[in-house]
Order: C-alpha cells, then sequence, then structure tokens
C-alpha cells in the first residue's frame, strides 16, 4: 500500500498536479517551513480587502520570506498545501512572532476566500484560536485536495513572519520541550534575583540589590520577548501588552547602568560617566513617556540606538575601570562584550538585516544568561577581595547579624505569645510586649456573627485546595467592610465571622448592610464566572462582656467571654431557618439613633438554646437584591398585621393574610412557617403551654 501511494504522489509531481510553490504535508514528524513557498502582495492603502485582491497581484519572492523591516503598509501572503499523508493528522500553522498587531487568516473554499481565524497583539489572548505564546491556527488539510490560504498582516513593530507547519501531536512535544528550556532559563532567573535579594539583606552592599532587581525585570522581559507575559501575566490586558515590551525596556536599561554604577563605583571613581549615565535614565524615561503619544515604530527605532549606545558606554567604563584597577572589572567587561554582542544581532533582525533564525531570536536570551553567569562570577571574586582587603568591615558585620538574630528571637518569643493589635486599645496596652496572662477588661459592645449559608453542600463541591482560595476571596471582600465601620474581626472559624464593635450600633447595623451589598456584587462576578452564588446570614445582638487573654505563659489566645456573644450566635442560626438574610435583635433596634433610616420588618419572638427569658427579632431588609427588597417592602405592612393576629390567636385571619402574601413573594419562607402554624393549630388546636414564642433547641 505504501509503495502504491509513493507511486502515485511521483505520478501527480511528473504530470504537475504539485507544483513546486505547494507544501506537502506527509511526514507528521517533519516540520514544514512556509516561508519559501509564499506569495507576497503589498497593499499600499491598507483598505483592501480579500476580495479586491487578484490572484495575479501575488509575487513569489526569491529565498526564504521572513522579515520585511518596518513597514506601514498591509501584507497578504499567499500559501497551498496538499495532504499525502496516510494517516489521519491534524495539522497546525504557527507564526512565531508575537509582536504583530493584526493577523487575519483565510481560506479558499469553493471559489470563496473565507475568514477562519482573527488574532493579534491588539486583540485579548483568549480570543486566539489555540492558547499558546505563538499564534496557533488549526489548518483543514483534505487529503489529496489543494488548500490555498490567505495570510493579512497590518502592523506597527517590525514585520517578521516565520511560518512553519507541524502535526499537533509533533507540535505539543516540541512545546513541551520549549516550556522546559523556558522553565529553566526563568527557574535560573529566579533562583539569581532571590540569592542576590537575600545577599544584599546580608551584606547590605547596593550592587546585589541593583543586580537582583535587573535580573528579575530581565526576566520579565524576556517573558514578553517569548510571548510568556501576554500568556500568563496580563492575558486581558491588551493596552498594557502593547506598551509593556517599552516601559520594560526602559526601566531595565536604568537598572542595568545602576548595576554598572555600584558595580564598577562609577560615581567615585568615574564621575562623569555617572554624569552621562543620568542624561541616558532621562532619555529612557522620555521615550517611556512618549510611547503613549507616538507610534510604536518610532519609540522602538529610538530606543534600539540608545540601547547600542548604553551598553557601548558601558563597556568603554569598564576599560576605563581595568586602568583603575578596580576589583571584578575583567569579569563585568567580557559579560557586556557578550552581551553586546546579542543586543546588536537582535537590532539587526528587528531592522531586517537578519533573518529570523534561532541565533537571532534569541541571542538576547543566550547573552544575558552568559552576563548573569559571569558577573556572578565576578561578584564573588569581588566577595573574596572584599573579605581579604575588610576584615574589619566583615566583624562588624557579623556583629550586626548578631544584633539582627537576638532581636528576631526577641520578636519570636513576643510572637509566641502573640494578641490582635485591636485589643492592645481595649486592653490599655501600647505595645505587644506588654500583654500578659490573665489581663482583660470587661465593656458593653455590638457583636456581629456572618455565616456562609449551606457552606457544607458547597464546600463538598470543590477540592480543599479551591475552598482555600474561595474563602480567603471571600473574607477578603467583607473584612474591609468591617474595618471602615469601626470594628474589628475577633475570629474566623472557617466561612463564619465573629466581629465587635465598640461604637454605636448603627456602625453594626450598617456594615451588615454593606456586606450583603457586597455579596450582591460578588455573585454578579461569580456568575459570569458560572460560579455557584453564594449568601450569607448576619446575625447582630449587643451585651456585656470580657475580652482578655487565656492560655498559659508560652502560648496565649485572646477571646471574648459573654452571654451576648452566644446569643448573636444562635440569632444568625436563625436566618437559616427564616431563609433571610439578617436579623437584628430589639436591643440593637432600641439603641440605634437612625432606626428610621433602615427599612426592617418584625419577624418573631424567640427563645434561643441556653436562654429562659425571650428576644424579639427583626429582619433587616436594606442590603437585599432591588428585587427581594421590593418583594418584602410591598408585604411588609400584610406580614406584621398577620404577626399581630397570630400572637392574638386569629390564626384564620392570620393564615389568610400569610397566603396572600406568599402569592405576591412565594419564597418568604417565614411567611411559609407561620401559614403552616396556623393551619395546623386550626386542625389540631394549640400545644399546651402556648405563648407565641417561638422555641429553638440549635446552637
Amino acid at each position: 500500500m505504501k509503495f502504491f501511494f509513493s507511486l502515485i504522489i511521483i505520478l501527480l509531481f511528473s504530470s504537475g498536479v504539485f507544483s513546486q510553490e505547494t507544501v506537502l504535508l506527509n511526514d507528521p514528524n517533519t516540520i514544514y517551513v512556509v516561508n519559501d513557498k509564499l506569495e507576497v502582495y503589498i497593499d499600499k492603502t491598507g483598505k483592501q480587502s480579500i476580495n479586491q485582491i487578484n490572484d495575479q497581484d501575488f509575487i513569489k519572492r526569491k529565498g526564504n520570506i521572513s522579515n520585511f523591516g518596518f513597514s506601514k503598509k498591509t501584507y497578504w501572503f499567499r500559501f497551498q498545501i496538499i495532504n499525502v499523508s496516510e494517516g489521519h493528522y491534524n495539522w497546525l500553522l504557527e507564526l512565531s512572532y508575537q509582536f504583530l498587531d493584526q493577523i487575519a487568516l483565510y481560506q479558499e473554499q469553493k471559489g470563496s476566500k473565507i475568514l477562519l481565524y482573527k488574532t493579534g497583539r491588539n486583540y485579548p489572548f483568549k480570543i486566539r484560536p489555540i492558547k499558546n505564546r505563538y499564534f496557533l491556527f488549526p489548518l483543514k488539510a483534505e487529503k489529496m485536495l489543494k488548500e490555498t490560504y490567505y495570510l493579512k498582516v497590518q502592523t506597527t513593530s517590525n514585520l517578521t513572519i516565520p511560518l512553519k507547519i507541524f502535526e499537533q501531536k509533533n507540535y505539543l512535544k516540541l512545546d513541551h520541550q520549549q516550556q522546559i528550556t523556558n522553565g529553566i532559563f526563568l527557574g535560573i532567573m529566579i533562583f539569581m534575583s532571590l540569592f542576590n535579594f537575600f545577599l544584599y539583606f546580608f551584606l547590605k552592599e547596593r550592587v546585589y540589590l541593583d543586580y537582583a532587581f535587573m535580573i528579575a525585570l530581565y526576566s520579565i522581559f524576556q517573558m514578553i520577548l517569548d510571548g510568556l507575559a501576554y500568556e500568563f501575566l496580563w492575558p486581558n490586558l491588551v493596552w498594557w501588552n502593547q506598551k509593556s515590551i517599552i516601559f520594560v525596556a526602559c526601566l531595565l536599561a536604568i537598572l542595568i547602568m545602576n548595576m554598572a554604577i555600584s558595580f564598577l563605583n562609577i560615581k567615585t571613581y568615574l564621575f562623569p560617566f555617572y554624569k552621562i549615565f543620568s542624561v541616558f535614565k532621562i532619555l529612557y524615561l522620555f521615550i517611556f513617556l512618549s510611547s503613549f503619544f507616538l507610534s510604536y515604530e518610532l519609540v522602538l527605532k529610538s530606543i534600539l540606538p540608545l540601547g547600542i549606545l548604553t551598553t557601548s558606554s558601558i563597556f568603554f567604563v569598564a576599560f576605563f575601570a581595568i586602568r583603575l584597577k578596580i576589583p571584578s572589572t575583567y569579569y563585568y567587561l567580557f559579560a557586556w562584550i557578550l552581551f553586546l554582542l546579542g543586543l546588536i544581532i537582535m537590532s539587526l533582525r528587528m531592522y531586517g538585516i537578519l533573518p529570523h533564525h534561532f541565533l537571532a531570536v534569541n541571542s538576547v536570551k543566550l547573552g544575558f544568561l552568559l552576563l548573569v553567569l559571569l558577573l556572578a562570577i565576578g561578584l564573588a571574586n569581588k566577595i573574596r577581595i572584599v573579605s581579604v582587603e575588610n576584615r574589619l568591615v566583615q566583624q562588624k558585620i557579623i556583629r550586626q547579624q548578631q544584633e539582627i538574630l537576638e532581636h528576631e528571637k526577641q520578636l519570636k518569643e513576643s510572637f509566641f505569645r502573640f494578641v490582635p493589635f485591636d485589643f492592645l486599645r481595649i486592653l490599655s496596652k501600647e505595645n505587644i510586649f506588654e500583654i500578659e496572662l490573665g489581663n482583660n477588661v470587661q465593656k458593653e459592645m455590638v457583636i456581629l456573627f456572618s455565616d456562609i449559608c449551606d457552606f457544607t453542600n458547597f464546600s463538598e463541591e470543590l477540592s480543599p485546595r479551591e475552598n482555600f482560595n474561595f474563602l480567603n476571596s471571600y473574607l477578603s471582600r467583607l473584612g474591609p467592610i468591617i474595618r471602615k465601620h469601626k470594628g474589628f474581626i475577633d475570629k474566623y472559624m472557617g466561612d463564619c465571622i465573629m466581629a465587635l464593635f465598640e461604637g454605636s450600633v448603627d456602625e453594626a447595623i450598617q456594615s451588615a448592610i454593606d456586606m450583603q451589598k457586597e455579596v450582591n456584587l460578588y455573585n454578579q462576578q461569580r456568575k459570569s464566572l458560572n460560579y455557584r452564588p453564594i449568601s450569607i446570614g448576619i446575625g447582630i445582638h449587643i451585651g456585656s462582656m470580657i475580652l482578655g487573654t487565656i492560655g498559659e505563659h508560652n502560648r496565649l489566645d485572646t477571646t471574648v467571654i459573654s452571654d451576648a456573644v452566644n446569643v448573636a450566635a444562635r440569632i444568625e442560626r436563625l436566618t437559616k431557618f427564616y431563609n433571610v438574610r439578617t436579623i437584628l435583635s430589639e436591643s440593637i433596634l432600641n439603641l440605634s439613633s437612625k432606626k428610621e433610616n433602615y427599612h426592617y420588618r418584625k419577624l418573631d419572638i424567640v427563645q434561643v438554646k441556653g436562654k429562659r427569658s425571650t428576644i424579639t427579632v427583626y429582619e433587616l431588609l436594606d442590603g437585599l437584591s432591588d428585587k427581594d427588597f421590593q418583594l418584602k417592602m410591598s408585604t411588609k405592612e400584610k406580614f406584621e398585621l398577620a404577626i399581630t393576629e397570630y400572637s392574638q390567636k386569629n390564626f384564620t385571619k392570620a393564615g389568610e393574610l400569610f397566603r396572600k402574601i406568599l402569592a405576591i413573594n412565594h419564597i418568604d419562607k417565614a411567611a411559609f412557617h407561620y401559614l403552616k402554624n396556623c393551619e395546623s393549630y386550626l386542625d389540631y388546636g394549640l400545644p399546651d403551654g402556648w405563648d407565641g414564642v417561638t422555641h429553638f433547641d440549635i446552637k
């Protein structure tokens, strides 16, 4: 069969069916370079559509077309493929230059040219046909059929078109290998950056800080060049993706000059160059600011010569530093020679002088990697020299280290007895070192309990890590609201929040309202991501309590001891029973100075577990969604009238009112609860000792 298939292909070649300009897709392990098969048409106006271009307008250029330099014109490329493979393979077209603004791929189908994909740097990452750092396009390649494709490119950057076709599985394998390479490179950069940050904090030498920042920023710069930054760091920030390379390049150049100044002691020994570098820094800042109103091409053409000039200046500085016998200058000079070579190769490629090949694409990365390694050796040599020549300084550093370690030991011992900062003021303590076992104070405070409704079932749908991330996201939204209203969080108990308010009860009420509103906003975001919405129950009560520290000498904790805390927790639990969002005790409403500003309805008279006395509770309607708020406000008078009839044992009339309420708002669980009670009492009579109080045994 293979022989017969190969014979057919040979015959077709000899008959001219397959022209020399056609890409033949046969071996899935082969990478097919498309550039030498491309035909080009240049639209000087940039306004022509695919249907306005004639086939004869396309011109075949000699050689491997890949780089056209800077151009404001619109380029059209045409290529043809024929799938002559024996198996069933999926083919991908790769355009491995990620700085092209607008790309459109068309396919000729039955005489019509159909738009398949539209992407580019000016579009969000999520619209790419395949989520990858490069532009990938699935190709429709029917067996033994000639397929014609058209590629339209418009860009303000240099126009580079490296096109290749891969079999999908082979591409994924090669891409995985490249990702490993990128990971190794970034891993080395991150390690070197963190290591030098550590050296800076340990030795207090500015050169290590400059070196660490330079490596860290270059890592980001390389991620931008490789397309990884747009894929992983800011996939939805189109505007920033266009400006980021200019911003990072300018800042990187400034950090490189800072590194030169500190490494070679330029300010001390070569002050004229220090002034020159100061001028360069201003120019880089000007270039970055001009990128907001000048064209990308003009800004890039400005920054590249300045980059070469900066690197050349660093080279000359190193030459003079050798004459002054500044330590480790030879390492520094050789490192910058390699990086300068890489920068020149990259610049020549971007101007279209050099083709788009592996060395040209990765010249800066390779040059910088060698620079980092050589500078690391140079810094190590610098440490050795400084160690030999400055033993007294080393002894001083050791003493400082001992002082730091002793200070850290004191901090650790203090944090073993850690007390929340908000308790310090209440306990009249100025700092954490004054906290002792048994410190306490009695105060009247407002207690707010908040809990996610049905969180147990909700959490079972998530993995432990997803639960952890969700809770942090949720709690980070509510914590600032509590602090905004002069409260503080005493405890997090899973999804439950216990907050205390020392001031007005209105601060606690307003905090509950804002918390409910924030959850409504959070649900809108979750809905857009197809996540399950959540609801929270809030209970608020007030009472006298003791705040203080308990435990033992080496392990302290803060606690609040009060019957009012238990009542507040029980009130919060009632939100699930009545299916309401916020419940206030009567004590809270009586102490409110803004009672008339709130919307609420009497909910019930209850006796919670552990309490002999009864509590009148109210549902706070503020903070509900607009729909729920309007429904409950429209039935508020009926509900309160029904409650009155219910308490007077007029169950028939009360039941009629509750039915009317449910006809308007069928999800009013409180009305449903009362209706069921009315029907039960009418059918079976009142329980012995019935006094209109609802008794709860739940904690």
